[in-house]
């Protein structure tokens, strides 16, 4: 999926789910059960895969034509 990372509504996103990440990491400093620990770290993994989906690709380290000799 392609993201236009300097688009205003991703900008917004992005936003969004920074201030998501600031409050479940400030959460999860708290007194909370094994359960909600388990859910709050499944959000944050959530959030981390949303904002890597306007992360470039990484380009291979060689060409992808490239054929071992025999």
């Amino acid at each position: 999926m392609k993201i236009d990372p300097t688009s205003a509504t991703w900008l917004n996103i992005k936003k969004h789910l920074e201030s998501r990440v600031v409050e479940i990491r400030t959460r999860l400093e708290t007194d909370v059960n094994w359960e909600t620990t388990m859910i709050l770290r499944a959000g944050l993994r959530e959030i981390k895969t949303l904002l890597s989906l306007a992360e470039p690709e990484e380009a291979p380290l060689v060409d992808q034509d490239f054929e071992l000799p025999s």
